[in-house]
């Protein structure tokens, strides 16, 4: 992949999904609510590894009958869960504060 294309993957930044600089203005909102967040990311991230399972196998099924032609849509769809990936965990470690969908669009 080259420079052009990663740089065409990547999301703009706005000013809440930065990375957070070390001692920069604590979180916004409350503890309780950020740990509430988190577990229903780290249910969330739970299932998204089965997902991500089954897509594997899908796709390399589909690798072996179509004589190694990969199904774009998989990719495409692999692709949009490691983005929420990295969001979610940039989340999960106050990286940031915007939160994954589902409190924002899946793209």
């Amino acid at each position: 992949m080259s420079d052009a294309d990663l740089s065409s993957t990547r999301s703009v930044e706005s000013p809440e999904n930065r990375a957070r600089e070390p001692g920069q203005q604590p979180l916004s909102e409350g503890l309780g609510y950020q740990l509430l967040y988190t577990i229903l990311i780290a249910v969330l991230f739970s299932l998204l590894q089965t997902v991500l399972s089954v897509l594997m196998v899908l796709q390399f099924v589909l690798l072996l009958v179509s004589r190694r032609q990969p199904n774009p849509r998989i990719a495409e769809l692999g692709r949009s869960l490691g983005r929420w990936c990295d969001r979610a965990a940039r989340y999960v470690t106050a990286d940031t504060e915007e939160k994954p969908w589902p409190w924002r669009p899946f793209d």
